[in-house]
């Protein structure tokens, strides 16, 4: 008996042993797997702190300003003046000048016809009134120049130059009403333009216009600019006939077409024309 309990209390304590090892063993285990999975994961990033006394937030995307686009320093002044592309009709230019203190440039190359408006026709110290045709070369019909005309005018009247699209200018006339289908107000070398296009739907046209009187749309026409001077009350009018491109231009794209790409040489009159006091 007394071998057998002295046995029992070996046996017993060698599987405490065996027992306490384990455990300690399992242990060691659970701690490497726990590290060596630290040791794989992605370490997070943490977010940045905010500057010391403030309180880090989220802008709305409604309060954040937009980008300035970015915008040329140079804005071109809109020009009813040939573009730059075009070239001058000629170099060397002719320059009127009347006692009146009016003064134009035209090509050296047309001719000048000076119609009187005056008095038997003689030209007096300080007269106002006059009629100028500018012909190019080659022709010899007045209705194809450049006519100007300088004329007095009371002020209470000068309303009356003014004419504007829709405007019937002379609905009796014999040949058809005159009709003002375009008109603009341009500032050129300092001086107020007032610009119209009148025109006819005759019932006999040129050739290649007939779609023109069919549609209702002017087959005869001109364009004309008026400048008013106050202070001596008389004005300024610078007139074209519109030939048939040009009219075929007005129908398809308009006045400002017709007045930019058309009319060259009418504009750069008007752009040497100065008013001296």
């Amino acid at each position: 008996m007394v071998v057998v309990d002295a046995n029992s209390k070996r046996a017993g304590r060698m599987a405490m042993q065996t027992n306490r090892s384990l455990k300690i063993s399992l242990l060691v285990y659970f701690v490497a797997g726990v590290m060596l999975a630290a040791c794989v994961q992605t370490p997070a990033v943490s977010p940045p702190l905010s500057p010391s006394g403030q309180t880090g937030t989220t802008a709305s995307i409604d309060n954040v300003p937009a980008l300035e686009t970015a915008q040329p320093t140079n804005i071109a002044e809109e020009s009813p003046l040939p573009s730059p592309t075009q070239t001058p009709s000629i170099i060397e230019k002719q320059v009127f000048t009347r006692t009146n203190g009016v003064s134009f440039q035209f090509p050296g190359d047309w001719q000048l016809i000076d119609s009187r408006i005056g008095p038997q026709g003689t030209e007096t110290e300080g007269d106002l009134e006059y009629s100028l045709i500018l012909l190019p070369p080659g022709v010899s019909a007045f209705a194809d120049g450049i006519h100007i005309i300088v004329r007095s005018l009371p002020q209470e009247e000068a309303p009356t130059l003014f004419y504007r699209a829709g405007d019937v200018i002379a609905p009796e006339y014999f040949l058809g009403p005159i009709l003002v289908v375009w008109d603009k107000d341009v500032v050129i070398n300092g001086n107020e333009w007032h610009m119209y296009i009148q025109g006819r739907i005759p019932g006999r046209t040129w050739d290649r216009l007939e779609y023109l009187e069919a549609k209702g749309a002017i087959t005869v026409g001109s364009i004309t600019a008026i400048h008013y001077v106050e202070q001596e009350e008389f004005y300024v009018s610078v007139s074209q006939e519109l030939d048939q491109e040009m009219l075929i231009a007005l129908d398809a794209q308009g006045g400002d077409v017709v007045l930019s790409e058309y009319l060259q040489t009418f504009n750069e009159i008007l752009a040497s024309v100065t008013i001296s006091p």
